[in-house]
């Protein structure tokens, strides 16, 4: 989603948004334009920094992590992992991609 240059966009689309703290590690990581504009999205208040301490064995570290704040906040996971999206349906969770995203 925000390599694709839409988090502004996707930003109208919820109340609230809100990324684990080891999503934000990562893409820090580039320090590229994504990071650039996640950080300035994060200090305009439209996106919180969530921390999350544990994590879900056979995932991916940014999967196994948006999956347990969707958990704990009762929120929509967004995902594009195909096993990340089937193990947080299978939670109970509400999932969406990248895809729906654009065609909304």
């Amino acid at each position: 989603m925000l390599n694709l240059g839409i988090l502004n966009e996707t930003l109208k689309l919820f109340n609230e948004v809100e990324i684990p703290s080891g999503v934000l590690e990562e893409i820090e990581r580039r320090r590229d334009k994504v990071y650039r504009e996640l950080t300035k999205a994060i200090s305009e208040g439209k996106v919180r920094v969530e921390s999350v301490k544990r994590r879900l064995p056979r995932l991916g570290l940014g999967e196994s992590l948006v999956i347990l704040l969707a958990l704990t906040k009762g929120k929509i996971a967004v995902l594009d992992d195909k096993g990340a999206r089937r193990l947080a349906r299978e939670l109970g969770l509400e999932v969406i991609g990248t895809l729906s995203i654009l065609k909304k």
